[in-house]
């Protein structure tokens, strides 16, 4: 339930974050995952760096930012 919320936050605060979770959780390569967001591989590992440290910040406090 609050892996959900903080999700929901994610996405609220940014698609493109969540969004790259998503499919990385899917299972998705990186190759395919840049070429549905249009991006570097490099872009795409900054994206993901960001992403999973927002999630671990919602999770450990309950909010972002």
């Amino acid at each position: 339930s609050q892996l959900i919320s903080c999700l929901r936050e994610l996405y609220r605060f940014n698609s493109r974050y969540a969004r790259t979770l998503n499919l990385k959780y899917q299972g998705y390569s990186v190759e395919e995952i840049c070429a549905k967001l249009k991006v570097t591989a490099n872009h795409f590992y900054v994206i993901l760096s960001r992403a999973r440290s927002m999630l671990k910040e919602c999770l450990e406090k309950g909010g972002i930012g």
